[in-house]
């Protein structure tokens, strides 16, 4: 039997469960006093935070996924940086206004938003970039690719 079926299954079972806690605790949890988390109740959740334990041990925290993921710490904070710099700088004629010139008009700052609106364009922008756009837009304004 293909694994895919029996992670199905399994799926479509912890659904059904949740589904039934839902129903048999509804006036709890539309009145708000219903204060645990769903899976938390499930007959199998032993299991299943064992497998989150393993998935973890065994995937998310390898040498080489960890790697990846400060890389990405250091690219999304090294985005950031620049860019808010650049919306909150009032330098017309250095870097951060060539900085300004790669935003995307939607995301530039105009004539009376606050600080806190551009920086949340800023958001935005590089919360909305794919990794590997995000990466190439990094070696770019590192210097460490040209294109």
């Amino acid at each position: 039997m293909p694994i895919k079926y029996l992670r199905a299954k399994a799926i479509g079972c912890l659904i059904d469960e949740v589904a039934d806690l839902f129903l048999s605790h509804e006036h709890d949890l539309l009145a708000g006093k219903f204060d645990k988390d769903s899976i938390s109740q499930s007959e199998h959740f032993g299991i299943l935070k064992e497998m989150v334990n393993l998935t973890k041990e065994k995937v998310y925290f390898r040498h080489e996924v960890v790697g990846i993921q400060i890389a990405g710490h250091e690219v999304l904070g090294d985005l950031f940086s620049k860019f808010a710099d650049a919306v909150q700088n009032d330098d017309s004629k250095g870097k951060s206004e060539l900085l300004l010139k790669m935003l995307p008009k939607e995301y530039r700052p105009v004539e009376g938003d606050s600080c806190y609106d551009k920086l949340l364009k800023v958001t935005d922008y590089i919360s909305g970039m794919t990794d590997s756009y995000a990466t190439t837009l990094f070696q770019q304004l590192k210097g460490i690719s040209l294109i």
